[in-house]
């Protein structure tokens, strides 16, 4: 039966080219912006770039005193204080983004830099094309090394090799030790890889001395404990400076942020997202199925059942959807691509979208949203469509 419901459903869209081409091309869109979707969630998240670190990570990005007045957090705390800390399996110390303008071989670029220290490269797990990481001694010896992206050094140093080059930046001469793949706008708000250039932190000193933390437990289970010794060095820093401090501490997965990176959020979107695309074709297979009561009639007299005629035409939506979306998925890459053009050549300032396109996770998310827009979108008119009396049908009733 499912056969012929197949060879039927192919042979009547063949009969349809306009509907068939409008209906594919609604549902590719729609799910090229459902992929893109899932993925800034993914993004926003930190899936990609902090693989077991988000659940049991603490985000302290600043202090109060006891007058809620807001405190930066220098390196001087730090080197005082976070570096006695032995709870955490890792101590990410990173500045808020800095935008500075940088020569560069006669051109002049806007780039983010992040300056880092401690376990920054083991935690972010950044991909790296070409060369290396900074190692933890590089960064308490003060060289002056730098990674950069791949974004960075394609603008800079065109087909050349990056890797042993030298960029001024921040007033001194830093030797290019790694290059890694573009990392996401969007990673600005989940996490701590968004950037363009990463340099020792030693060297942002005097620049801005206000600093985030991330301090990640052993397991999610020793979350407390990293937050109790962190509270014992905020007392001792209390009565060294007089003043009660506290610190704004959240887990990161939990913290503010974009509401979409909530998946609960991203599928109630992502159903919002489907509903309008789904009732424009439903309405197009309600005004499709009034020309095919005749076809529908004819089948009933030789003894199809509603069940039979339902089957039919939701199996039509059902195909139609699977080809649209898969059309869609194999178009975002490309599409992504392009704006990924656009969003670092054609701006001041490179603002990359740099998705994660992950195959396995996208397609369990895009195999029940298939079902779901198949149902949208087909079942009310296969039902309609089915429950139409023949006798009606015939008399060129359409009710």
């Amino acid at each position: 039966m499912i056969k012929n419901y197949f060879l039927i459903t192919i042979r009547t869209l063949r009969q349809n080219p306009l509907y068939t081409t409008l209906s594919l091309l609604g549902v590719a869109i729609t799910f090229v912006l459902i992929c893109i979707v899932f993925m800034m969630s993914k993004t926003l998240r930190g899936d990609y770039r902090l693989p077991g670190y988000v659940d049991r990570t603490w985000l302290v990005n600043g202090l109060t005193d006891e007058n809620q007045k807001y405190r930066r957090i220098t390196p001087e705390f730090y080197d005082q204080y976070v570096t006695k800390m032995k709870t955490p399996e890792a101590v990410v110390v990173k500045n808020p983004q800095s935008v500075f303008n940088i020569a560069v071989n006669g051109q002049f670029l806007t780039l983010n830099i992040a300056c880092v220290e401690g376990d920054y490269f083991n935690v972010c797990r950044l991909k790296f094309l070409q060369g290396r990481a900074i190692t933890e001694d590089e960064m308490a010896e003060n060289r002056p090394v730098i990674v950069v992206d791949k974004y960075t050094a394609d603008k800079c140093f065109r087909n050349e090799t990056a890797i042993g080059k030298t960029m001024r930046v921040l007033g001194r001469d830093f030797e290019i030790i790694g290059v890694v793949d573009n990392t996401s706008f969007f990673e600005l708000v989940a996490g701590l890889t968004y950037s363009n250039l990463w340099v020792p932190m030693s060297f942002f000193q005097g620049k801005n001395s206000s600093l985030s933390l991330y301090l990640t437990a052993k397991d999610e289970a020793a979350l407390t404990s990293v937050k109790d010794e962190f509270d014992g060095i905020l007392k001792e820093a209390s009565a060294v400076e007089g003043s009660n401090l506290k610190a704004n501490m959240n887990v990161l997965s939990q913290r503010g942020g974009w509401a979409l990176g909530d998946y609960s959020v991203m599928i109630a979107f992502v159903f919002v997202l489907m509903l309008v695309p789904a009732l424009n074709i439903l309405s197009l297979n309600i005004g499709k199925s009034y020309d095919r009561s005749e076809e529908t009639a004819i089948r009933k007299v030789f003894g199809a059942s509603n069940i039979n005629i339902f089957g039919q035409l939701l199996m039509e939506t059902i195909l139609l959807t699977i080809t649209g979306a898969l059309i869609g998925v194999m178009a975002t890459p490309f599409i992504l691509r392009i704006l990924d053009d656009i969003l670092l050549h054609k701006m001041m300032m490179p603002t990359p979208l740099a998705f994660h396109f992950d195959v396995v996770n996208m397609a369990l998310f895009i195999t029940p949203c298939i079902f779901v827009f198949s149902l949208l979108s087909g079942s009310i008119s296969a039902r309609i469509t089915g429950k139409r009396e023949v006798v009606n049908t015939l008399k060129g009733e359409m009710l």
